[in-house]
């Protein structure tokens, strides 16, 4: 097979074989990455019932993403060659390990975690691994333990329940005639139900587990036997010798052996994530609570903040990451994973408590919070505002954290951690939309993106702007930018006119590189971590992802998989420091109109971010509503008959609680920044112009009035009306003024009434009284 060409993929030598195929290191040389290729046995190839099925087996587990698990990328053809095209994991395997000798209680334990980890995950999926072994677990150079050849063996059995050839593990095949092809299993690693042929579920991967566990402590299988018959005579009758086990294995693990060990399924352990449990608490028993950090906590965070119109954010600090702060060395054992969470003291009431960043010494974290930056060293408890900061936005620190770029309006800043030596980076006269942001770069340079069409620079010690690079004629705009380290090129997020939504570009040595583009799906926050790049996505499978990518080749080296399900902004620092936003504001929902009896009548193809104020036009047929893209929220209208969208506002900022004219024509919004009201024709034909001062609040059935709101000295006092069509030159009238605060007007279907919110008698309550002219309340 050697030099062989199999499709796309080169072959380049033979690593491996076992019952279920031969396997050979290949390029691909359509993505330019190396992967491994299982070639099928002849008996499955030639099946074609039994080549359905593993066909639709191999599709279920492409599906597994886990950084623990050895990804499945795809069931292919070449000639007459059926081959599984799977991730290349470098590094021994387990069985290779253990050939050298018991693996030390401090490296045992955290291998043993990270495979029920696995294991757990891909049962969580309904797959059950079925041939759990030493040789299906691989440790990578740094460290990282990977799972093999899941949910393989289910893949090679006989659709047919009563076959004789029906088997539950993969590995050892027969050569007898009558029966070629039956997959017998491994079998010292089989459970008792699996080798009398019973049916197989996630409790054989469970003792199977525990056969694994206890070969790593003690350097010999837990059933041996001369023959496969006397092995499997073993699993049946015998008990393994735990008095093999070192003398400092603790009971804990001790009695988890035992109940996964269990004869009897019904007894053993029933889930593998209690097994990680275990662990766990085996590890870090006896451990000084008081050497946690302050304000650390083990439960995670619950969502509630989530329902909150803008909702006071998270923070999530987890101290080693996902991708190999773990170093199997046993004379060091492993830090334990720390997570804590940081609550802000006050609600939130503005978009930007998104932005966060953290120093590069992993030492503390800046973010905005009610418009202004504060730091937190992360050995204290509190957090520090810094002074003058007013209406910042987008930090960025420098590279020995001592300093902090910010963007006010359209000019940056630069202060100290500590709050002092503020000072003006650069005015610009560039105008920023949402999803812009600032990185601070090795050599002294603040790259940022302005949210539309170039991503630019500027010397942190002060001067002009340059531009960072053109836009490509396949390019809408540009986002995000963040540059490698070394300097080595820019990352960025390029929103695409056609191909889908947006894709993370790489800027280096002049030219532009894809690096991933997911269908239907929005990227964001690209950002170079340990080998890989992290990013996050929505609004299907949200959260932080990783993608395995070569600094030295500037090319991804893997798959993505997820890191945080419900994660925003990645930081990354030292040893693999991980911090990140959750709950708050954000999410990803579905746009919905119900009857009034509750039930479905229309759902919006589609799923978008912070969807706000639905409103139905008059004859039901289409829906304006406001959409938020990057921390910018703009009215959009929603054609229910030929199911198309239209976007109605493109400034930056926001705008806001959208209505409709009776006829269909207009739509009139609020731009609460600059507390305006506006005018915008319903079909996209026309720009915006300009109505009032204040807040809408509704237009009468007739369409000859609109009823709003309006500051005055400091506070939405009153409420007044205008005739329609109104512009800048309407009168208004005056329906309510007094001392107290009113709002949100809302004129009755007859015209005859006007309702409105005020706080008067010393809280809200809702008033009535006439319209047009007042009287009576």
């Amino acid at each position: 097979m050697s030099s062989k060409q199999l499709g796309n993929y080169e072959v380049i030598e033979k690593i491996g074989a076992g019952g279920m195929g031969e396997v050979y290191r290949a390029r691909d040389t359509r993505l330019g990455r190396d992967v491994a290729l299982k070639i099928l046995p002849e008996i499955f190839a030639q099946d074609p019932d039994r080549l359905g099925r593993f066909e639709r087996e191999a599709r279920l587990l492409a599906a597994l993403n886990h950084p623990g698990i050895g990804s499945i990328y795809g069931l292919e053809q070449a000639g007459e060659q059926r081959f599984l095209v799977l991730e290349l994991v470098s590094g021994e395997d387990l069985s290779q390990r253990i050939a050298r000798g018991p693996v030390a209680l401090d490296e045992a334990l955290p291998i043993a975690r990270d495979i029920a980890e696995a294991v757990e995950f891909a049962h969580e999926q309904g797959i059950v691994h079925r041939d759990l072994k030493p040789a299906n677990v691989k440790i990578t150079p740094d460290g990282r333990v990977k799972v093999l050849d899941f949910g393989l063996a289910k893949a090679f059995d006989s659709d047919d329940p009563r076959d004789p050839r029906l088997s539950q593990s993969p590995t050892i095949l027969t050569s007898s005639p009558s029966i070629a092809g039956v997959i017998l299993g491994t079998a010292a690693y089989m459970s008792p139900e699996q080798a009398r042929g019973k049916t197989v579920d996630k409790r054989s991967d469970v003792f199977a587990f525990g056969c694994v566990l206890y070969e790593m402590l003690t350097g010999r299988q837990a059933f041996e036997g001369d023959t496969i018959s006397d092995t499997l005579a073993s699993v049946l009758k015998t008990q393994p010798d735990l008095a093999m086990l070192p003398t400092e294995t603790p009971r804990a693990i001790r009695d988890l052996l035992k109940r996964c060990l269990e004869k009897d399924p019904k007894l053993r352990l029933r889930d593998i994530g209690e097994a990680r449990i275990a662990i766990d608490h085996a590890r870090h028993a006896g451990a000084d609570e008081a050497s946690k950090p302050a304000g650390t906590a083990a439960a995670a965070p619950s969502r509630k903040g989530r329902d909150l119109a803008w909702g006071a954010a998270l923070l999530v600090v987890a101290s080693v990451a996902f991708f190999g702060a773990k170093k199997m060395t046993p004379a060091a054992p492993e830090a334990p994973l720390r997570k804590f969470v940081i609550t802000l003291d006050e609600e939130s009431n503005t978009p930007h408590d998104q932005r966060l960043t953290l120093s590069p010494d992993g030492k503390r974290i800046a973010f905005v919070h009610n418009d202004q930056l504060w730091v937190r060293d992360l050995d204290k408890t509190q957090a520090q505002v810094l002074p003058g900061t007013e209406g910042a936005d987008v930090p960025a620190f420098s590279p020995d954290g001592t300093q902090i770029a910010y963007r006010v309006g359209a000019t940056y800043h630069r202060i100290g951690a500590d709050g002092k030596n503020g000072t003006v980076i650069s005015a610009t006269s560039l105008a920023f939309s949402g999803g812009s942001s600032s990185w601070w770069t090795e050599d002294g340079r603040i790259i940022f993106g302005t949210g539309g069409n170039t991503v630019m620079q500027v010397s942190a010690m002060g001067g002009d702007p340059t531009e960072v690079m053109p836009i490509a004629d396949d390019e809408s705009d540009v986002h995000e930018p963040s540059e490698l380290p070394g300097g080595r090129g820019v990352l960025y997020v390029a929103h695409l006119k056609t191909g889908g939504p947006c894709e993370i570009r790489l800027w280096a040595d002049g030219k532009r590189t894809a690096i991933i583009n997911i269908a239907d799906q929005r990227l964001w926050s690209p950002r170079y971590a340990n080998g890989h790049i992290l990013y996050r996505r929505t609004p299907n499978n949200s959260g932080i992802w990783a993608l395995p990518f070569s600094l030295e080749s500037l090319k991804v080296t893997g798959e993505p998989f997820l890191v945080v399900a419900d994660g925003a902004e990645p930081c990354v620092g030292p040893d693999g420091m991980l911090v990140h936003l959750v709950g708050g504001n954000e999410g990803a929902v579905d746009l919905a109109i119900l009857k009034r009896d509750g039930s479905l009548d229309t759902k919006l193809e589609g799923t978008f971010q912070i969807v706000g104020q639905p409103a139905v036009s008059p004859d039901g047929k289409r829906v304006a509503a406001v959409i938020s893209e990057s921390n910018n929220g703009d009215v959009w209208v929603f054609d229910l008959v030929r199911g198309t969208r239209t976007r109605l506002t493109f400034e930056p900022g926001w705008d806001i609680n959208p209505q409709w004219t009776p006829d269909g024509k207009d739509i009139y919004y609020t731009s609460p920044a600059s507390a305006l009201i506006y005018r915008v024709p319903a079909d996209g034909s026309g720009q915006p112009s300009l109505v009032n001062r204040g807040f809408v609040g509704s237009i009468s059935s007739d369409g000859k009035w609109l009823a709003f709101d309006r500051d005055v000295a400091g506070k939405r006092g009153d409420l007044l009306a205008v005739p329609l069509p109104a512009d800048t030159t309407t009168k208004a009238v005056v329906l309510v003024s007094t001392n107290a605060n009113e709002a949100g007007p809302r004129i009755s279907p007859d015209g005859r009434y006007v309702a409105y919110m005020s706080n008067e008698s010393g809280q809200n309550e809702i008033y009535l009284t006439r319209f047009p002219e007042p009287g009576g309340k």
